[in-house]
């Protein structure tokens, strides 16, 4: 085989195709990296959600407390007597608050779990990426070579 345009242009397109894959893992990163800080920013709003619920649980709870308080004052029962409902009703109160919190935990946690993998694979596509730049270049490079050493022999 001669080597000549035929061979130059062959190369070009393997720098070119080079080029192509890297800046479409490079683009494959930056999606995945965005993707990861949503997902942070989403843990941290379901946090916030879930911290709001508690407190609501708690006042909710509070509430409950003041409206047994008075029925009880209301219909003469005496505050000894009352305080084991009172307890009551604030351990229940209180478990259920730590329920909500365990809740948004866990979905926070799956979030971040997300994000990490959204990372991940952004800097995996990113090494793939510059991997098959490189097996390109080298493989043009290598033909182009392999064009101009037959071309010598033939001469």
């Amino acid at each position: 085989m001669a080597f000549g345009w035929g061979s130059l242009f062959s190369f070009a397109v393997k720098v070119y195709q080079a080029y192509t894959i890297y800046e479409a893992a490079k683009e494959d990163e930056e999606t995945a990296n965005k993707n990861a800080q949503l997902m942070i920013e989403m843990a941290e709003a379901t946090k916030k959600k879930y911290a709001y619920e508690e407190q609501q649980k708690r006042k909710q709870t509070l509430m409950l407390l003041s409206s047994q308080k008075a029925a009880a004052g209301s219909s003469g029962l005496k505050i000894s007597s009352f305080n084991p409902i009172y307890e009551n009703t604030l351990s229940e109160g209180e478990l259920d608050a730590l329920a909500i919190r365990q809740q948004g935990n866990v979905e926070s946690g799956q979030y971040k779990a997300k994000a990490e993998i959204y990372a991940k694979a952004g800097k995996q596509s990113k090494k793939a990426g510059l991997w098959g730049a490189g097996e390109s270049l080298l493989q043009g490079g290598s033909d182009l070579y392999g064009d101009y050493k037959a071309s010598k022999i033939g001469e």
